[in-house]
């Protein structure tokens, strides 16, 4: 049997294990950081977007409030407009996807003068 025969061989008896699940197989990458990329607030109105690195398959994005999960902005990146009602916001955002779980806050002061 020639070496590439035996590689090959070996290959195939390899991938059929991890098929039945008798071989661990590591994931090939998984979120590797989140970042709150801008928030900003004016008018009494705060925005924020997010971005993430290295997601692997679908992934849930979850904005909190001072703790408090803000469901009106499950899955999405961007906040758009909301309204800021306090002197200002914990803001953060976790992301999970398939893989592993990170996140990133930051705090926003809400400026009820105009937009800068």
């Amino acid at each position: 049997m020639s070496v590439l025969q035996t590689v090959t061989r070996a290959a195939a008896t390899v991938a059929f294990a991890a098929g039945l699940g008798l071989v661990a197989v590591p994931q090939a990458g998984a979120v590797t950081s989140v970042t709150i990329d801008f928030c900003d607030s004016g008018a009494s109105q705060f925005i924020c977007e997010a971005s993430a690195a290295g997601v692997v398959g679908p992934a849930t994005v979850r904005w909190y409030l001072n703790g408090t999960l803000y469901t009106a902005l499950n899955d999405k990146w961007f906040t758009g407009l909301r309204p800021c009602r306090i002197s200002g916001y914990q803001v953060r955002v976790v992301v999970t996807d398939s893989v592993s779980q990170k996140e990133d806050s930051t705090f926003i002061p809400c400026n009820s003068g105009p937009w800068p």
